[in-house]
């Protein structure tokens, strides 16, 4: 399954509050492609299920990153989404259908960009 997505529109960061594990690996210090631990990733995850990050920056400190440089991470880091993908199954007459919706939220508006059905 896709971890990362690309839509035609300026890049926006990945966002800290609902990143995958698989995505939170990749998250290291300057000059490193070695993937965070395991222990580590689950770390974060209980860390902000339980109270969450006040912000990047709160992100960036925690003690799972020992201190280390972050910089060049942290300018692919945001704390919103504006992009998110719909995925419904639904069943009439013991028939499954696949639906799927790309949306768009700017401010309080939220538009459909993409329907489809069947698999993306």
């Amino acid at each position: 399954e896709p971890l990362v997505t690309v839509w035609p529109e300026t890049p926006g960061g990945l966002n800290i509050h609902t990143m995958p594990p698989a995505l939170l690996r990749a998250v290291n210090r300057d000059g490193s492609l070695e993937p965070l631990p395991p222990g580590d990733v689950e770390a974060l995850v209980e860390q902000r299920r339980s109270v969450g990050f006040a912000d990047k920056r709160a992100f960036l400190d925690d003690p799972v990153f020992g201190g280390e440089p972050l910089e060049a991470v942290a300018t692919l880091l945001g704390e919103s989404s504006s992009w998110f993908l719909l995925a419904a199954r639904v069943e009439i007459a013991d028939r499954e259908q696949r639906l799927y919706s790309v949306l768009h939220r700017e401010f309080r508006d939220v538009r459909s960009v993409l329907r489809a059905s069947g698999s993306l």
